[in-house]
């Protein structure tokens, strides 16, 4: 976590990406798995379709689709790449934007939609940021890559 502070420490804000990475020691399992298992029920239907693709949950796939690098090389992306907007700055706007988001059966990001807005400047930089994540690893179900939903926090805290 330390290092997130020392990226965003010289703006005298705290902003945190995928506050469930800080978890990930404590829980032992990936970031995606941890995400989709926060937000997924257990279900024996797919959840929607991609390009006539089922998109699974977490509990239904062999292993979670992954970012390239790991979990440490995702919060190391959100927390570069993620800009406190000013005027929720002095606005004093802080939360928790909660995003889901679908990665492909090639691996790609889709379907981005705020699942829980705190305010329209937070959550359009929430999206703005998701929008630019890179191609992730595909979750895979019985050796075939499949599509799997995510549900990733966003917290913005001002310091």
């Amino acid at each position: 976590m330390h290092k997130i502070q020392k990226f965003l420490g010289k703006h005298s804000l705290w902003c945190m990406i995928g506050c469930m990475a800080c978890l990930g020691l404590w829980l032992g399992t990936s970031l995606g798995a941890r995400a989709a298992a926060v937000s997924q029920p257990n279900l024996a239907t797919p959840l929607c379709a991609v390009d006539d693709e089922p998109v699974l949950s977490i509990e239904e796939v062999d292993s979670m689709a992954q970012f390239p690098g790991g979990d440490a090389a995702m919060v190391r992306f959100l927390s570069q790449n993620v800009k406190y907007p000013d005027a929720a700055q002095q606005n004093g706007i802080e939360g928790v934007v909660m995003v889901s988001f679908v990665v492909t059966s090639k691996g790609a990001v889709t379907q981005i939609k705020v699942e829980k807005s705190v305010d329209a400047l937070l959550d359009a930089e929430a999206l703005r940021v998701i929008k630019m994540l890179p191609t992730f690893k595909p979750a895979q179900k019985n050796g075939k890559a499949v599509a799997v939903k995510f549900m990733l926090p966003v917290m913005f805290r001002l310091r």
